[in-house]
């Protein structure tokens, strides 16, 4: 009876694990698509959200220039984290229709660009 119980308790760890490191790789595969579209695709999103203002490709591009600001954080690369930050906020501005001069996105693009090479 002691050892059914105790078999019972280890699946329910077992399950519960199971469940995390789902998560986890889950996570993972997301976060690695977030960054695999590193900044061409992000020039090509932040181009298509000004030209066409779709609100998913904005999103989009606020979601990429987001995991590559984290990055960018994470070593230690604050010229490039700033960069990205002020280009979230355009994007912000653009997603709100606040921006009067939807340009400055690809203005600030430009100085990401070469403040996030090999990021």
């Amino acid at each position: 009876m002691n050892n059914i119980y105790k078999l019972k308790s280890i699946k329910k760890v077992l399950r519960k694990v199971l469940i995390i490191v789902t998560m986890m790789l889950a996570f993972n595969f997301f976060e690695n698509n977030a960054y695999a579209g590193n900044h061409h695709s992000l020039r090509s999103l932040t181009a298509k959200c000004i030209k066409l203002g779709e609100l998913s490709t904005c999103r989009f591009a606020l979601t990429s220039a987001e995991a590559l600001q984290f990055q960018a954080a994470s070593q230690g690369r604050y010229s490039c984290q700033t960069k990205l930050l002020g280009l979230q906020a355009n994007l912000i501005m653009i997603i709100l229709n606040s921006s009067n001069n939807k340009n400055e996105a690809l203005l600030i693009l430009n100085e990401v660009e070469e403040a996030c090479k090999l990021l």
